[in-house]
């Protein structure tokens, strides 16, 4: 009886897998040697004029050259009095605005609130004068360090969310 194997090995190479693999290794390398780093698009240099400033106004007034910022309806800071303390170091940042009604209507809500835990010694406002306008902030107990600060935000203040330390002697 002849033997029949049942597992038959093949004893031809498969070229074509190999051919195409070859092919393909060969593209890309030829792809990155031929164009490496190359730009998408690039944008040539100008040279010309943006835009023109005109000598001759033609005697026409141009109107609106002196402003400087955004919130010019609001009241300049020399009219509204607020009392500048020396002493004042590191305080805590309640709140912020850059409408002074809004700040004083604030200081009155906290203090004639039914629970209300502060003192009118412990609230003071500044000032921060910038080109924009005037920000003011609403600022809770003076302190002489930044550590003391925050010590202090961590164990009492629990009517903020995340306390803010402002060195008020930066502000000017």
């Amino acid at each position: 009886m002849a033997k029949k194997s049942l597992f038959k090995k093949r004893k031809t190479f498969n070229y074509n897998k190999y051919f195409i693999l070859g092919f393909i290794i060969i593209i890309i390398i030829l792809f990155f040697y031929y164009y490496p780093n190359r730009a998408y698009f690039e944008i040539p240099d100008f040279n010309g004029t943006y835009y023109i400033v005109p000598e001759d106004k033609g005697g026409e007034k141009i109107i609106n050259q002196d402003k400087k910022g955004l919130h010019l309806s609001n009241p300049p800071v020399d009219k509204i009095e607020i009392f500048k303390d020396p002493t004042l170091k590191f305080s805590i940042q309640v709140y912020t605005s850059d409408d002074y009604d809004v700040i004083k209507n604030m200081i009155k809500s906290m203090m004639n609130s039914v629970d209300s835990i502060f003192s009118s010694d412990d609230l003071y406002v500044a000032v921060l004068k910038h080109n924009f306008g005037n920000e003011f902030f609403l600022l809770y107990k003076n302190f002489n360090s930044r550590n003391e600060a925050l010590d202090h935000c961590d164990k009492y203040v629990y009517f903020l969310d995340n306390c803010i330390i402002v060195n008020v002697q930066n502000l000017e």
